[in-house]
């Protein structure tokens, strides 16, 4: 069993795809990098901007109010304008100086502020229930001592990682992986003209495909943490390691919803799923590479399938007639999705899935002329 898993982790095909995934990895990390670093002077640029946009607006005001001071509206409304203004420039100065906890702060009263013009009817553009949201997630990260993140993406360990898994590219590349580092299996075996001497060996058949199933899915599961590895090592190198305690935008799979999530509560809940998921592809390639008769015919379906299966998944993702476990590929959007599936149910479903796929390439291997 032990060889068997050797003999596939020697493969050239192994070390390519490896090589590829992870060069794509860390060449997505650092563009994210680069839009960080630029993303700074955007930053400065929107606080600059606003102010001057702000004191234009209270000048405006001001001459209004001069022809008519007793208008409680513009007067309302000017003082509004010169609490964003003083928020915007403080704002600016704690950016300048580098103190994140003191601009954390300021954007704290600001959506405060917002809350209080929404409840009489003066914010738009924002829901009650979106400004609450990001206020208790400011006020978690302050009580916390935690550094904002941005929101389209800041590299470092955890949280390159969690971008990994969440993405469209990568995680839809994931499967593909999985049924490509596996699908000759037994394919390689036609290829060799071995199969037929491996079936006559004093083993059973039983046996061989539980030793394959094995070094199959050992084979993927290392290969799988060898590319997280890179891609977090990739992020600790640009960014530090980050704080797994960070909140965000996803709901759990597992338990009941919390007003936080964490990175840690998704990393706790997305391992199992991938697990499962890497199993449901693994053996659903055994089940390809068992049926061809020779490797290239193997991976040549393989790809088709996935892709397909994927293809056709994403055009009716809401139709109870799709097959799941190719849509239930991408594990890291679930946690994205407005109404995702229970993580439980999914487990399931992954694992009867798994077992249909075993069972049929036991009835394959159990024909008596099957090597013939």
């Amino acid at each position: 069993m032990i060889l068997e898993w050797k003999k596939e982790w020697l493969k050239k095909k192994t070390w390519i795809l490896l090589a590829i995934v992870i060069g794509l990895s860390v060449g997505i990390s650092v563009l994210i990098h680069m839009q960080e670093v630029r993303s700074k002077e955007i930053e400065k640029y929107n606080y600059t901007h606003n102010i001057e946009l702000l004191q234009g607006f209270i000048k405006e005001k001001e001459e209004l109010l001069e022809n008519d001071a007793t208008n409680k509206a513009v007067q309302t409304a000017l003082e509004e304008d010169k609490k964003r203004l003083n928020l915007y420039k403080r704002g600016l100065e704690a950016l300048e100086s580098g103190d994140w906890k003191k601009e954390l702060k300021l954007k704290m009263e600001q959506i405060e502020q917002n809350l209080d013009a929404y409840r009489e009817g003066r914010f738009v553009g924002e829901s009650e229930e979106s400004l609450t949201k990001t206020k208790e997630k400011y006020e978690y990260l302050y009580e916390n001592d935690i550094k904002p993140q941005l929101s389209y993406g800041t590299v470092n360990g955890w949280n390159t990682l969690y971008l990994f898994l969440t993405g469209e590219f990568i995680p839809n590349l994931m499967p593909l992986l999985f049924v490509l580092f596996c699908i000759d299996m037994m394919s390689v075996e036609y290829d060799y003209k071995t199969m037929k001497l491996l079936l006559v060996q004093p083993i059973s058949r039983k046996t061989i495909l539980m030793r394959k199933l094995f070094a199959a899915i050992v084979h993927t599961i290392v290969c799988s943490m060898i590319i997280f590895a890179s891609v977090f090592i990739a992020g600790c190198v640009m960014g530090g390691t980050g704080d797994w305690r960070y909140p965000i935008d996803a709901v759990l799979l597992f338990g009941e919803q919390k007003s936080i999530i964490t990175l840690k509560d998704y990393f706790q809940q997305s391992l199992p799923l991938w697990l499962f998921s890497s199993m449901f592809f693994v053996s659903f390639a055994l089940l390809i590479s068992t049926i061809c008769s020779n490797s290239a015919m193997a991976t040549m379906i393989g790809i088709v399938a996935v892709e397909g299966g994927f293809a056709v998944a994403k055009i009716g993702q809401d139709s109870p007639l799709i097959y799941q476990p190719f849509y239930l590929g991408n594990i890291g959007q679930l946690f994205t999705m407005k109404n995702p599936p229970n993580g439980w149910i999914t487990i399931a479903t992954l694992f009867i899935s798994t077992l249909c796929c075993v069972g049929i390439t036991w009835k394959r291997l159990k024909r008596k002329d099957f090597y013939l």
